[in-house]
Formats: C-alpha cells, structure tokens, sequence
C-alpha cells in the first residue's frame, strides 16, 4: 500500500475498512445515490464478474475456494466493474 508517498505492507480490517468505505463512496457519486445497505444487492442480483474469485490461500482459520468462502468472501472487488453496475442498478437498498 502507497501512504504518504511510502510503500508498506498492512492489512486485516483495518486497512480494508476504509478502502471499502471509499470504493463505497465513489459506486454512490459514479449511481448518483446513497446505495445504502449493498449486501442484499451484492449477494442476490450482483451478476459475476464485479469480483476477482480468490480461490487459493488462508487466513489461518479458513480456506479460500471457488466462490463465496468465510476467508475472501466474494473476492476482490473491481472497482470500475462495480461502479458501472451500481449506475445501472434500479432501486434502493437501504435498511
């Protein structure tokens, strides 16, 4: 990760969080609305290829496999892949 111009390795939820939150943030600007709670989107109608499938590895308790696992999740998102289907996704989802 590049912070402040230096290179380092982090990672864990801390690091994630506010990435997400960021990726969030520009889905809501690039759809022109608050998406709200996305879980129902993403794991319902989300149709393939918003995310990168991690299927090798572990996080000391879990194995990362195809699809959805408790080590990766859904994957990897891809931003712009997301982005374009959260500004074409009708609807909203917040709870």
């Amino acid at each position: 990760m590049l912070v402040d111009g230096d290179v380092g390795l982090i990672g864990g939820t801390s690091a994630v969080a506010p990435l997400l939150a960021g990726l969030v943030a520009l889905l809501n600007q690039r759809s022109g609305r608050r998406l709200g709670f996305l879980n129902p989107l993403l794991y319902g109608s989300a149709p393939r290829g918003l995310f990168r499938d991690v299927t090798t590895g572990t996080n000391g308790a879990f194995t990362a496999a195809r699809g959805w696992d408790a080590c990766t999740g859904l994957g990897s998102p891809i931003g712009d892949a997301l982005a374009d289907w959260a500004a074409s996704t009708r609807g909203t989802t917040s709870a």
